[in-house]
């Protein structure tokens, strides 16, 4: 079984993280657990994104992004995901 994890961050107009991230569901096994808290933490030590385009603030203020041991994307409408 495939080991993915959903987050949603939610980013000031500077590039800050506005809030703590919010997990949104995901793989069910340990590894997954170990997972989300290493994708929590890497992105609650994040610096501001100061080069994301503020003309464009509210199409990346809220991202729901997909982590899995291959990397991370931006999770795409209609991924699978369980509900927060």
């Amino acid at each position: 079984q495939a080991v993915t994890v959903f987050v949603r961050v939610s980013l000031n107009r500077d590039g800050s993280i506005a809030g703590p991230p919010e997990p949104l569901g995901g793989s069910a096994s340990l590894p997954a657990i170990a997972l989300l808290k290493s994708a929590l933490t890497a992105l609650q030590k994040c610096p501001a994104y100061k080069d994301l385009p503020a003309d464009k603030y509210n199409e990346w203020r809220v991202l729901d992004l997909r982590f899995s041991p291959s990397g991370i994307s931006v999770a795409t409408p209609g991924s699978q995901r369980s509900p927060g």
